[in-house]
Order: structure tokens, then C-alpha cells, then sequence
């Protein structure tokens, strides 16, 4: 009871949806996700909570960059899309055009605003995510619109469940130690 008593208060938190892109090469991730927020206006920071053993994750524990796309109200199949595994063809993922970036990261031109940027710190927790600070080096907001809600979100998983989920391919990035963080990270690092 406790279980489902603390999974009905965690679920009244409210968050954004986003979906977060990286690339490590010719490898490519992409997830849905809503534990992201804002933690610095300058410079402008961002922190986003992922699954380790997610693509997008080892893409951008190796590449180092990322795209945050913030979707709108009126997004939920592509929210949906994007929390299935990732699939590439040619310039699409998960069957949604995307073009390279400033970082080189993949953005989607289907959401209305993103935010390009760089990993400044992955911090690891006990729990089952990493916590991934990302520095904003290019931001868009294309169009007016109403950000959707993970509240929206679940509502519409409730009512057309996700099919089971795979695991991810192994060999979608390969195995490399991460690179180093740029010099910034390790100062950022010690000033904190």
C-alpha cells in the first residue's frame, strides 16, 4: 500500500515534456522525458534526469551534446513516438525529420522550441538515473504555443498503453571510455 500511496503523491509533481536527442557518431539516441528543469540563469543551465542504460544517454556520455525539444499540448503521439526505442533512417528518427545542430546533436524541426547544448557534469545518484547538467549554447522557440504537461501525458498512457518495451540494442553506441569533460566542467566542478 505505501508503494502505490507514494506513487500517486510522486505522480502529482508537474513537469514539462520534452523529448532530448544526442548523437555519438553514426549512432543515435532519443527519449521522451519530464524530470528536466532549469537550475542557472547565467550561464544558463539546465538538468535533466536519464535512464543509464538508455541510447540517448551513451550518446551523449560520449558525444558530450544534446537538444532538449519542449513539446506542445497538442504533441502527444510524438511524445509517445519518442518513449519507444530509438530507430534512424537516413535524416529521421523515430520517423521525424531532423537536421545537424550547431553541437552537431540532431534537432527535430517538428517542435516548436529546443535548446542546443553542451554536458557540462554528469553527476551519477544511488538511484536508477544519472542527473546530466547541460550548458545552453543555442535556443529556439519557433512558434506561440502551450507546453504540454506530464499530467496530459499520463492521462493518455492510462487510456492507450505503450506496447511492452525492448531493451535497447547493445551495439547502438559502441563501447568506448566517455571523453573527458572540457576544461570548464572540472572548474565549474570545484567551484560548486
Amino acid at each position: 500500500m505505501e508503494n502505490d500511496t507514494r506513487r500517486r503523491a510522486l505522480d502529482r509533481f508537474q513537469t514539462g515534456v520534452y523529448v532530448l536527442t544526442s548523437r555519438n557518431g553514426d549512432h543515435f539516441g532519443a527519449a521522451t522525458v519530464a524530470w528536466a528543469m532549469q537550475t542557472s540563469f547565467k550561464p544558463s543551465l539546465i538538468v535533466v534526469a536519464l535512464g543509464r542504460k538508455s541510447n540517448v544517454f551513451r550518446c551523449l556520455e560520449h558525444s558530450r551534446v544534446a537538444v532538449l525539444h519542449v513539446a506542445g499540448h497538442r504533441q502527444l503521439g510524438l511524445a509517445r513516438r519518442f518513449a519507444c526505442p530509438t530507430e534512424t533512417a537516413g535524416t529521421r528518427i523515430n520517423g521525424e525529420p531532423f537536421v545537424n545542430g550547431v553541437t552537431s546533436a540532431p534537432v527535430l524541426k517538428v517542435f516548436p522550441a529546443y535548446l542546443e547544448c553542451q554536458v557540462e557534469q554528469i553527476v551519477d545518484t544511488i538511484g536508477d538515473h544519472a542527473l546530466v547538467i547541460l550548458r545552453v549554447v543555442l535556443a529556439q522557440c519557433r512558434a506561440r504555443f502551450r507546453p504540454m504537461t506530464i499530467a496530459e501525458l499520463r492521462t493518455d498512457l492510462e487510456r492507450h498503453p505503450l506496447p511492452p518495451r525492448r531493451e535497447p540494442a547493445p551495439a547502438q553506441v559502441p563501447l568506448r571510455a566517455p571523453s573527458p569533460p572540457p576544461a570548464s566542467c572540472s572548474q565549474s566542478a570545484a567551484a560548486d
